[in-house]
């Protein structure tokens, strides 16, 4: 059996934890036992301050070992698996076991593991007094030994450690701490007291070299127990409060019932709710759970905070591929996982403490009595969620309850019209009341037409609340009758704008206008709360001028639709289409002075001259080839803003403009439709009388 003895240092990368290996066969004529009194050597090593020593396990807890002065020479700065502080005794009965070792066949393995200065200080191992950390004598240098001490235990003995993967048999170790160098240093020993299970040799003996991927994962785990302890510690720290942050966001502040995912969830949920937990395996919440983990992928994917998260987990990974070229526990993954097991765990207990009740109303009813701005929030939601996903069938259920929600403020929005007609209509048979009194026949005729007026908006907006599957077919022909009365001619798109509403709709403008003109200054402030104005802003020119301005705007509308309508017929680059174009943005050019209240200021009335400059400089050349050819035809845009000047000229000449003869439905007339209305309630009464008989 050969002495010599061989050496042999890992191959790995990682410079902040370096480890050199020595084995001595049994044959060695040096006792084994020497060398345990030279890594205890005194000049090698310091003793901790004893008094109130904190020993670093973990992150969980922590260790206090307490020695006082009158028993601390019995401890040795000897670890072992089992303390940190090894006694005289102990340090005796591990010398004999050695020896015994040495006499049954059993290699010594001896191991120095060194460490970057610089590592130990950032993980709070080693400190100096002056800052300077090549000066480590004279007392400047203070090393916290424990952690390292433990740390090497952990390699050693934990399962899969260097011991487990060399297949040492009653394995018996023990190491020390030296900080006579520039680098402290740990040295181990390492024998079998039993009969050895390693590989054997050629020659029958037991193996002396370790495996690089032992060392390499022994390097690993000390590393990881200084260093990843560390970060793990503050990633541990930035994870909760961001999962405290994306809870508050996306659970704790977040209407469940208005969210589509979460309110299915919730009506997923089986009635027994001790499964209602994440942790719950039970396949009675399988279906709720899948609906809350899709809401939750949803608001991390572009949630800001959970970005910054990944970014952190990412870096500790990159710095320890650094270190070992891979990484035994992907952190981005781990993190990921326990931050949406903490989210979903949030969500199903709002969901315990929640109302059920409230989750089984009726959908559509529970968005009706939702506000508009609850409403308009959920809409935005539910559009952020429609963005990110590609299920066709969560795709089509968000667009559906969208346009749930938008019907439901439709209705709120045709409810209040509602209620204004019929305050108004109120005020109405009030005044009516008064009206041998304080009104001539003009009076008593204006009267009748708001009267007549508030009615019919009343009973379109009524019939308007219905869904047009839940009405008859008199009530259909009643509303499409009656549509007129619920025209709000600023916000309608022009091509909604029929030509024959639009006749209608001029005709009724023109006819109140020319009621007002017959009313006098004094009569017509008595009409306050019927047109809903104080007495200082009612006005009969005002009024008329008002009613003027809506005449405007709805033939400039439906000038837009007809344009529109020729422009679906042209090639989209044709030089028709163009010029037809152009005199649309005219057009709305005019509409805007309209919009804004129709008495222009100067500024707006600059405004227009120049459109209407650039409009005419743009078209030259086509007013020109049309002359040549067809004679001179002013182009649309040139019209337009003949229009717009029209429309700021003084009051008095607009309203000689306006008198010109209607060629729209000149038969149109409020009271036929009143004469029609009765007309088909009689032939409905009568129906009914003959049911009856």
């Amino acid at each position: 059996m050969s002495e010599n003895k061989g050496f042999y240092s890992d191959k790995g990368s990682n410079a902040n934890v370096v480890t050199m290996w020595e084995f001595a066969l049994p044959s060695n004529t040096n006792k084994f036992s020497n060398f345990v009194k030279y890594t205890n050597r005194n000049e090698a090593i310091k003793r901790d301050d004893y008094s109130d020593y904190v020993g670093y396990t973990s992150r969980d807890s922590a260790r206090v070992i307490d020695f006082d002065e009158e028993n601390s020479d019995s401890y040795t700065t000897c670890f072992n698996g089992s303390t940190t502080h090894m006694t005289v005794d102990d340090v005796a009965a591990l010398e004999a076991q050695l020896n015994l070792a040495q006499d049954h066949g059993s290699p010594l393995q001896k191991g120095v593991i060194s460490f970057k200065t610089d590592w130990l200080v950032d993980n709070g191992i080693v400190s100096f007094d002056d800052g300077d950390v090549t000066n480590f004598k004279n007392g400047n240098r203070h090393v916290f030994q424990n952690k390292l001490k433990l740390a090497v235990q952990n390699a050693l003995e934990e399962k899969g450690g260097l011991l487990d993967m060399e297949k040492f048999n009653s394995p018996i170790w023990w190491g020390n701490v030296h900080l006579n160098t520039d680098d402290v240093h740990v040295h181990i020993g390492i024998c079998e007291s039993g009969k050895s299970k390693r590989d054997l040799t050629n020659e029958g003996e037991t193996k002396g070299e370790f495996r690089q991927h032992s060392i390499d994962h022994f390097k690993r785990a000390i590393y990881d127990y200084v260093s990843q302890n560390n970060r793990l510690v503050e990633l541990e720290r930035t994870e909760n409060e961001l999962s405290k942050d994306i809870q508050k966001r996306h659970v704790m502040q977040v209407n469940l019932k208005n969210d589509y995912l979460l309110n299915r969830a919730f009506k997923a949920l089986p009635k027994n709710k001790k499964v209602w937990r994440e942790k719950s395996n039970s396949k009675q919440i399988a279906a709720s759970k899948k609906l809350v983990h899709e809401y939750i992928e949803n608001v991390l994917k572009d949630d800001p905070l959970f970005q910054d998260f990944i970014g952190t987990l990412e870096s500790y990974n990159a710095t320890y591929r650094a270190n070992f070229g891979d990484i035994r526990v992907d952190q981005v993954e781990r993190g990921t996982k326990e931050l949406k097991a903490d989210l979903s765990s949030a969500i199903f207990a709002r969901f315990r403490d929640m109302d059920s009740g409230d989750f089984e109303k009726d959908i559509k009813e529970e968005f009706e009595n939702s506000s508009d701005k609850e409403n308009e929030e959920a809409i935005n939601s539910l559009k952020d969620q429609l963005k990110r996903t590609s299920d066709s069938t969560l795709q089509r259920k968000l667009k559906q309850e969208i346009g749930l929600r938008k019907m439901a403020i439709r209705k709120h929005h045709i409810d209040d019209l509602k209620s204004i007609a019929d305050e108004r209509y109120s005020n109405v048979l009030g005044l009516e009341k008064q009206a041998s009194v304080k009104f001539h026949n003009s009076g008593k005729e204006l009267l009748s037409f708001k009267k007549n007026q508030y009615r019919m908006q009343s009973r379109f907006y009524e019939l308007s609340l219905k869904a047009t599957y839940q009405m008859s077919q008199d009530e259909r022909d009643e509303k499409k009758l009656l549509e007129v009365y619920g025209i709000d001619v600023v916000n309608i798109n022009p091509d909604k704008l029929s030509a024959k509403s639009e006749g209608n709709l001029v005709h009724m403008l023109d006819r109140e206008s020319r009621l007002i003109s017959k009313v006098s200054e004094e009569e017509f402030k008595e009409f306050g709360d019927i047109y809903g104005l104080q007495p200082s802003v009612l006005g009969r020119r005002n009024q008329i001028n008002e009613l003027h301005r809506l005449r405007q705007i709805t033939e400039y509308k439906g000038q837009v639709r007809d344009k529109n309508i020729l422009l679906k017929n042209m090639d989209k680059d044709s030089l028709n289409a163009k010029r037809i174009r152009g005199e649309i943005g005219g057009i709305f050019n005019n509409l805007k002075v309209l919009y804004a209240g129709g008495a222009a200021t100067d500024v707006e009335r600059e405004r227009v001259l120049v459109v209407a400059n650039y409009s005419n400089t743009r078209h030259r050349k086509e007013l020109r080839a049309e002359r040549n050819n067809n004679g001179l035809r002013l182009s649309g845009s040139f019209l337009s803003s003949v229009r717009t000047f029209i429309a700021l000229a003084s009051k008095e000449r607009q309203v000689a403009i306006l008198k010109r003869p209607i060629s729209f439905d000149s038969d149109f007339d409020s009271d036929e439709i009143e004469l029609q209305l009765e007309e088909r309630k009689r032939e409905q009464d009568m129906k009914q009388t003959n049911l009856n008989i």
